[in-house]
């Protein structure tokens, strides 16, 4: 009896027996717990999500004028003062009455100046007029009178425009009221003062007197202060200056 050769599968080169390998088993556990499984037995908690609510507020209603219609989202406007706050303090600036401030007036020496400058320009023409129509014709007599006329009229507005100027110096500006007939108040701010001229001609030197312009950046805020006692004027103007620098500074 013949023994047939045992044949290996290398040599063979068929099919090997595949060795047992570690496999994961797909059966699923019945006691596993996936969070993205979809067991209806779960009683996992679930969150619930609660709307949060903020309070709405709700504008005011403006009735349109006219039409009765409330307009949502508009504030109403505060009613104007019937008169303006005036500081009980400070008082307040008015056209012809004092209005509780203090006031203060040129010198009346003022008076004599403008006197002396009227009479200097008209009565030496008056004069010639009169010796004219002695001489030449009666008709010069008549320019005279009208010359004697306006000397009177000078001589009291003089005296009446002297009376009317007055000054006062507020918390942040300058206040200036002149004119009778033609009445005007002028004030010029601190912060916008520029510079401050003295000036003080033969007649007023000899009396003793200056005058004060106030200079600003338009000249519709400028002033004058014509009358003052030179030591007055001059501590005036210093104080102005200064009171100017810290206005424009913001103190």
């Amino acid at each position: 009896m013949t023994a047939t050769p045992s044949s290996t599968p290398s040599d063979a080169g068929g099919p090997t027996d595949a060795e047992p390998t570690d496999t994961e088993s797909t059966d699923a556990d019945p006691t596993s717990t996936d969070p993205t499984s979809t067991d209806p037995t779960s009683t996992e908690p679930t969150h619930t999500d609660r709307t949060h609510t903020e309070p709405t507020h709700t504008e005011p209603a403006v009735v349109t004028p006219g039409t009765g219609a409330p307009v949502v989202g508009v504030s109403p406007l505060p009613e104007a003062p019937r008169t303006p706050v005036v500081d009980a303090d400070l008082g307040r600036v008015e056209l012809f009455d004092t209005g509780g401030l203090e006031w203060q007036p040129v010198s009346r020496r003022l008076v004599t100046a403008r006197t002396i400058t009227l009479l200097a320009w008209l009565v030496p023409l008056t004069a010639a007029l009169v010796v004219g129509g002695a001489l030449i014709s009666g008709w010069l007599w008549v320019g005279a009178g009208a010359l004697a006329l306006v000397i009177v009229w000078g001589l009291w507005l003089i005296r009446r425009q002297v009376s009317a100027m007055s000054y006062i110096e507020l918390s942040e500006d300058l206040v200036v009221r002149k004119g009778r007939l033609f009445r005007q108040v002028s004030s010029v701010p601190f912060g916008r003062l520029q510079y401050v001229d003295m000036q003080s001609g033969p007649l007023e030197r000899k009396l003793g007197m200056a005058t004060l312009q106030i200079f600003t950046a338009s000249p519709s805020t400028s002033a004058t202060i014509p009358g003052l006692p030179i030591e007055t004027a001059e501590r005036m103007r210093e104080r102005l200056m200064v009171r100017g620098e810290a206005q424009r500074a913001g103190l």
